[in-house]
């Protein structure tokens, strides 16, 4: 059991790339924490990490380390989880991810009627519009509006979900309306950033099939909110989904542009590893959100 509790530490000290950060989320000081891989270290007689006294980097040997620690604790937490009965679906953790939009609109309204329903269970919610490490993190479902790219893991899909390029009507009247796709280049274009992000890259389709637009613009940022935001205040244009428009174009602060020109195939889905065993409690929140979902005019 010591064993894998050192394990578990020194998979957080290398994906927070700090001993005191890594201890923190395990409620280690920093002097166990030394003390502990210190010990770890000579048991395996290997070095993990280089330390300076400003950073901590995983060595070689470390990070290939890392990588079979994932796969050995991953590989416990599922033989754990089939052991549990029936009964559990009613307790019992669950770990969600989802996007800014689903998350703020919809998820943490729906988590909180769901937690008074069962007070057993205990959400964990993360709401970024980062990609996230599913197996990584321990995360149980991430909720995402995207187009399925990834046939690595199982999904959940509810419905499809269109998105449109919006402005401003001030940001219009300064700049003038694109009259196609191609014309972007010659537009402040608002981008969603993170490792791994696609948007810089906006999906259209032609008679001839479907293809990609690279923008670019002054402005960028990790949050979608962000964006839209800057969208309204005349900033740029922006590419989002119906539901986190709907009624800014309503009211007029927004307008949609280039709607016959999108592709779209995006999806509010749930996901899922492939070769992950779904808890009990997982499968039952899986199922009543997707009735809720289905009784929602927004989603």
């Amino acid at each position: 059991m010591a064993r894998f509790e050192d394990m578990k530490l020194f998979m957080r000290i290398v994906e927070k790339q700090s001993f005191t950060a890594g201890g923190r989320e395990m409620r280690l000081s920093p002097a166990v924490v030394s003390s502990r891989m210190a010990r770890f270290e000579k048991y395996l007689n290997t070095r993990l990490f280089n330390r300076t006294t400003r950073q901590v980097r995983v060595t070689p040997a470390g990070r290939r380390y890392y990588e079979d620690c994932q796969e050995i604790l991953h590989k416990v937490t599922q033989a754990e989880l089939r052991l549990e009965d029936e009964d559990s679906e009613h307790a019992g953790i669950i770990r969600l991810s989802a996007s800014t939009s689903f998350g703020r609109s919809f998820l943490k309204n729906f988590v909180n009627q769901y937690t008074q329903k069962y007070p057993k269970i205990s959400i964990h919610l993360q709401i970024t519009d980062h990609l996230v490490d599913l197996i990584g993190q321990d995360i149980d479902l991430a909720f995402r509006v995207a187009p399925l790219l990834d046939m690595s893991f199982k999904a959940k899909i509810f419905h499809p979900i269109k998105r449109y390029v919006c402005g401003s009507p001030a940001y219009f009247e300064q700049y003038g309306v694109p009259e196609n796709p191609k014309a972007l280049d010659q537009h402040n274009c608002l981008l969603l950033r993170f490792p791994g992000s696609r948007l810089f890259k906006w999906p259209f389709q032609n008679e001839d099939g479907d293809y990609e637009i690279a923008v670019s613009g002054s402005l960028e940022s990790d949050c979608g909110d962000v964006l839209l935001d800057w969208a309204v205040d005349g900033r740029g244009l922006v590419l989002k989904a119906w539901n986190e428009v709907e009624e800014l174009v309503k009211e007029g602060k927004l307008q949609v542009i280039l709607s016959d020109d999108l592709q779209q195939n995006s999806y509010l889905h749930a996901i899922y590893p492939y070769h992950t065993h779904l808890p009990a409690r997982v499968r039952l929140f899986l199922d009543e959100i997707a009735q809720s979902i289905k009784k929602s005019a927004t989603w």
